[in-house]
């Protein structure tokens, strides 16, 4: 899973799940999370669970790829530092996982003869139609704006 946020640190609960990312802001694989924001999102998809002072992440036995795109904003005010990624990093991010080979792939059946069409259905859509997709089913997607 593609981590694309502001960097992920070397964590006892991410241990053995983390694989080399990339540093899209220094153009290098040294992650730096000055944030804890990425590093926070990482253990909640893939934390292994494996000490006794951690926690289990959603898929304990994934792979985590950090992509470092983001930086953190303080706000004093609100007394916390919210990650700001813009999109052309976010870009370079994607396009360096694809180039990388870190694509998603699954297992697909054997399609059923059946067709779903999805309408607005955006990021859980998205998700959706691809849960639809390793069942055999034939998925066409509507939104208003292109995807």
């Amino acid at each position: 899973v593609g981590i694309i946020d502001t960097g992920v640190d070397n964590h006892n609960d991410l241990s053995g799940n983390l694989v080399t990312g990339w540093n899209v802001l220094v153009d290098n694989a040294t992650q730096t999370d000055n944030v804890g924001h990425g590093t926070h999102i990482a253990g909640t998809i893939g934390a292994n669970g494996e000490n006794i002072n951690g926690i289990v992440g959603v898929s304990p036995n994934v792979s985590l790829v950090p992509i470092q795109a983001a930086i953190g904003l303080p706000v004093p005010i609100l007394n916390m530092v919210i990650p700001i990624l813009n999109e052309e990093t976010c870009v370079a991010g994607i396009e360096w996982a694809i180039e990388n080979n870190y694509e998603y792939k699954f297992d697909k059946k054997e399609n059923n003869g059946k067709k779903v069409a999805i309408i607005g259905s955006g990021p859980a859509g998205i998700e959706c139609a691809a849960e639809l997709l390793k069942n055999g089913y034939s998925v066409d997607i509507f939104e208003k704006e292109r995807l």
